[in-house]
């Protein structure tokens, strides 16, 4: 009969083998991402960008090793996510370092380079409230030339942000994008141009050129576009330019009055494959939407169906990073068949053509009304360019941009993927905050809601039961 192991023996020996297995396992580094759309992942863009690099790259992290403790985690992030970003390509085209400037005169001596400053952080600790002196930036020299990111407590954004970095060190000239038409100039749209500075410039034109890589053309009540105009346009797409349309079929006025949109877009859009219909789509899946708000009173926010929201998006490059859109009074279009749709309204959705009535208090109709999905991005190509119609002329101007923000993010895809020959397109943000969910119906809704009252004590009870039982029969 064989001695069983003595229990002191067999713990040393599983230890000893979590130890040498730990030791084994220590130098491989795997991972797996099962977020949605791999937003821990480097993106592809990144990748290519980096691989691209003719020269090398130092990419310095200067941190303080006394950090306030809410930073601690951050920068073991910020750490991983260095290391896994300069590992690209075998580790061939970046160094990484990471730095204490407290305690490093030479760090001390290479921040002047970046212009790192030494930030203040206050945190409060137990019943003490303490301001506390660190260095928390990142440094990034490229062939003599020297960039920075002088804050990085926030890693969500780090990766666009460095490789947009590195983007614009190593592009000796950067393409320009053209606007035409933007209501109030280029005052409306300074959170594309803060975003988009480091893939292009933003000027305003009165006409299509070549010295243009791509045009943002907007139809709105401010600009009548002329026959002359509207050839040039086709024209410039004829000869391999780009245009993104940002249009609208019927004209709301900051006072929420309708009338037919004065452009003179329409015949352009309809050479080109697409008629821009002269009505407004509504949704049940709507956006929230502040009104009233005065120095008297409160803002009054509302689901307001004439500004639409949707997920119902095509599997394009374009959308990688994108989860929902808002469309503020937005029109219906129809394509031809050599026409993409990229995103269409949910199914919940019809289209009024007159008697717009636009206060934040309409509701729906109270007679039956045709619901469907209708084409509300689409794209396409004219001669040797490309084009994509938006139908909403405000959706990318500064006051009118998402909580989600991903029209933006649509918008320098598309820019990028014209401009920039997709440098920067698909680089998602490092985190995974909003998932929506689709309209439902109300007898759906009752179902949910019940299900979350009762489900939950209905297992317990269930369970409670059952032990019960089973102690009964014991006894």
């Amino acid at each position: 009969m064989r001695k069983p192991i003595p229990q002191r023996l067999m713990t040393i020996l599983i230890l000893g083998a979590c130890i040498f297995a730990n030791l084994l396992v220590r130098p491989i580094s795997l991972r797996l991402d099962l977020s949605n759309g791999q937003a821990y992942s480097i993106s592809q863009s990144s990748k290519k960008i980096i691989s691209s690099l003719p020269k090398q790259v130092t990419i310095t992290f200067f941190s303080s090793k006394k950090i306030p403790s809410t930073l601690t985690s951050v920068r073991q992030e910020i750490d991983d996510f260095l290391k896994e970003y300069s590992s690209q390509t075998g580790g061939k085209k970046i160094t990484y370092l990471l730095k204490d400037p407290d305690n490093d005169t030479k760090a001390q001596q290479d921040m002047q380079n970046y212009s790192i400053p030494r930030l203040q952080f206050s945190q409060q600790d137990q019943d003490q409230f303490a301001v506390q002196n660190a260095y928390f930036g990142i440094g990034i020299s490229y062939d003599g030339k020297h960039a920075s990111l002088p804050q990085v407590t926030d890693v969500r954004d780090l990766e666009y942000n460095l490789t947009s970095v590195l983007y614009k060190l190593s592009t000796p000239v950067l393409p320009i994008v053209g606007v035409m038409g933007a209501p109030e100039g280029l005052s409306q749209l300074q959170s594309l141009a803060t975003v988009s500075q480091s893939q292009f410039g933003i000027e305003e034109t009165a006409t299509p050129s070549a010295q243009f890589r791509s045009l943002i053309v907007f139809g709105s009540d401010v600009k009548q576009y002329t026959q002359d105009e509207t050839f040039q346009l086709k024209e410039y797409l004829q000869n391999g330019g780009s245009i993104l349309f940002f249009v609208d079929g019927v004209t709301v006025n900051d006072t929420l009055l309708a009338q037919d949109a004065t452009h003179d877009l329409f015949a352009l859009l309809k050479s080109l494959g697409i008629t821009l219909a002269k009505d407004l789509v509504r949704s049940k899946a709507a956006e929230l939407v502040s009104f009233g708000q005065s120095q008297s009173s409160l803002p009054m926010v509302l689901p307001y169906s004439y500004w639409i929201k949707t997920n119902e998006l095509a599997k394009e490059s374009l959308l990688s990073n994108v989860k929902v859109l808002v469309f503020p009074w937005a029109s219906s279009v129809s394509t031809s068949q050599k026409i993409t749709t990229l995103v269409r309204s949910e199914p919940q959705s019809w289209h009024e053509t007159k008697n717009f009535n636009l206060s934040p208090q309409t509701t729906a109709p109270l007679g039956k009304v045709k619901e469907e999905s209708f084409p509300l991005i689409v794209s396409g190509n004219y001669g040797k360019g490309r084009f994509i119609v938006i139908p909403s002329s405000r959706f990318v101007l500064d006051g009118f941009l998402s909580r989600t923000n991903d029209n933006m993010e649509l918008v320098m895809n598309a820019l990028s993927e014209y401009a920039s020959g997709g440098a920067l397109s698909g680089i998602r943000s490092r985190a995974v905050e909003y998932y929506p969910l689709p309209p439902f119906s109300e007898p759906v809704k009752n179902t949910i809601k019940y299900l979350q009252i009762f489900l939950g004590p209905t297992i317990f009870a269930v369970f409670g039961l059952v032990i019960l039982i089973k102690r009964s029969r014991q006894k």
